[in-house]
């Protein structure tokens, strides 16, 4: 995304900001997949806890556990990916987008670039 982004930049199209979006999406659908992950691997160790008695249940719940926290450290993850692509990008696109402060102050308000503090 960002070697797109700075490639139309450099051809002097400065229509960043479906780029921007195009990439939230991208990144919105990742973090859906892995919540579907999820809800299908706790959805299987359920049926398996119903199932087995003693320590495998106590098992399977740490398992759930691991997975829940799997998923808030991977969401994390991206969150610091995205912001630290879209910073890199932003800045490029000040120093060659005329105008681009007006764009990314109202990309801002529409709580796109709220992490972006220029």
């Amino acid at each position: 995304m960002q070697q797109e982004a700075l490639t139309s930049l450099t051809n002097g199209e400065y229509s960043f900001e479906g780029r921007i979006r195009a990439f939230y999406d991208k990144i919105d659908a990742i973090h859906k997949q892995i919540n579907e992950w999820v809800v299908e691997t706790k959805y299987e160790l359920e049926t398996h806890a119903k199932a087995i008695q003693g320590d495998w249940v106590n098992i399977l719940n740490q398992y759930s556990q691991n997975l829940d926290l799997s998923v808030k450290t991977i969401g994390t993850m991206f969150k610091q990916l995205t912001e630290n692509l879209m910073k890199n990008l932003l800045e490029v696109v000040l120093t060659v987008v005329p105008n681009a402060m007006n764009i990314i102050q109202n990309m801002k308000e529409q709580g796109l670039l709220s992490f972006f503090h220029q």
